[in-house]
């Protein structure tokens, strides 16, 4: 090697060495002069055991701003302080992380292309919570929140329930499978799966309420953690369905269900002569009126299973073929559960009409739970809540007697 070779490769070594020291200076500079631009003098007292870096001052400048506002203490504007708050310091960090410009003027400029790449990679994960594979029919998204896996290999829907049952035994919520098959057709997977059912796309959802009340956030985490350990017991990616806080969501579920959950009564009270126990289930009877369990039910002639409304005894005595060949009845009940009636203004004109005939010739009043008498104006009044309330139900996507509204109030 000649001696004008080595003395170029020193020279070349000299440079490189100059440029890497002008640039660290440079980098030391621009952080500098973005760290006294950005952070702001003034702490609060809450505040002064914090790291004094971007994310803690302009967390202090949103809710400063907030706080000025006469309605601060709504619950939006919390929200809103919460999610807007982690946002603004990305746009500063990222240009320290991200300099690559020697004047302080070019930085400017390059400062937003970093920015956007991190939101985008922030942006992600929520893009991916709503994608557009339809679920199974028997879900809804308005009172299920339902996890999504999709495996490489294909899953024992046997061995999934089974994980499942185990994880889960002792919650007490409600959880349901359902695999896609290979036809694009949902199937519930439960006790009646064999090992033959196997499926490469899961749908596991947890019902956020019922009758008992909201599921709790505690109960919601763990149904989460038991998602992720299925998803890596199978080797499968999970993608959660819907959007917003889900304790919130089935808070707002629960509170709904409240305002919709009533009970129309219709009372049959014994006049002047006695009803006689055979004679009242001759008219029950005679009206289409099935007994089991203690009590009449009208039946859905479509669906056998679907009860339309019921009728009992007055003081809760259970009906029995014995019992009603050796009393009297004083009274009775008709009954109708709005939330669980398909067409409930239909099944309630059906219901006054059975229950004003065997009034009529039971020698009978009929009244209201007051024991007021119940007339045109009062059964008037009746239907026009019960078109409230189904119109509010189908508003919600959960329709009065539907499978989703059966699920809620059983």
């Amino acid at each position: 090697m000649s001696d004008l070779q080595i003395i170029l490769i020193l020279l070349g070594f000299i440079i490189i060495a100059g440029v890497v020291v002008y640039n660290w200076r440079q980098e030391k500079q621009l952080r500098d002069t973005i760290r006294n631009n950005f952070l702001s003098p003034h702490k609060d007292v809450l505040t002064d055991d914090a790291e004094t870096d971007v994310l803690v001052d302009q967390t202090l400048e949103a809710e400063t701003t907030i706080a000025d506002i006469p309605l601060a203490d709504e619950m939006p504007s919390v929200e809103a302080m919460d999610i807007a708050a982690p946002e603004t310091p990305e746009v500063a960090v990222a240009p320290v992380l991200a300099v690559e410009e020697v004047e302080p003027l070019v930085v400017e400029e390059t400062s937003e292309e970093p920015s956007t790449e991190t939101m985008a990679s922030q942006e992600e994960m929520p893009a991916t919570e709503t994608p557009s594979m339809s679920l199974p029919d028997e879900l809804n998204a308005q009172i299920d929140f339902t996890a999504v896996l999709t495996a490489a290999n294909s899953i024992s829907g046997q061995a999934l329930h089974v994980m499942v049952k185990d994880i889960l035994k002792e919650l007490g919520v409600i959880v349901m499978q359902h695999g896609l098959d290979k036809t694009g057709i949902w199937h519930r997977i439960d006790d009646r799966s064999s090992q033959n059912d196997v499926f490469e796309t899961i749908a596991c959802s947890l019902q956020l309420a019922d009758r008992r009340g909201p599921v709790a956030k505690p109960l919601i985490n763990i149904f989460e953690y038991a998602v992720e350990a299925i998803g890596l017991e199978f080797d499968a990616t999970i993608t959660w369905q819907g959007e917003g806080d889900v304790a919130q969501r089935a808070v707002e579920l629960d509170q709904f269900c409240i305002e919709v959950d009533q009970l129309v009564s219709v009372h049959v009270l014994q006049g002047d002569t006695p009803i006689h126990g055979t004679k009242f289930r001759g008219m029950a009877e005679a009206n289409d009126l099935k007994l089991r369990h203690g009590k009449f039910y009208c039946v859905d002639s479509e669906n056998p299973d679907l009860d339309k409304f019921v009728l009992s005894s007055a003081d809760e005595q259970p009906f029995s073929s014995e019992w009603l060949r050796q009393n009297v009845v004083r009274g009775i009940v008709f009954q109708v559960e709005i939330p669980k009636v398909k067409n409930v203004e239909l099944v309630f004109n059906q219901m006054i009409i059975v229950a004003q005939k065997m009034a009529d010739r039971l020698g009978a009043n009929m009244v209201d739970g007051n024991k007021n008498p119940l007339g045109d104006v009062k059964i008037d009044a009746i239907k026009q809540q019960l078109k409230v309330i189904s119109s509010k139900m189908s508003a919600r996507g959960i329709a009065a007697g539907s499978a989703s509204s059966m699920r809620l109030f059983n």
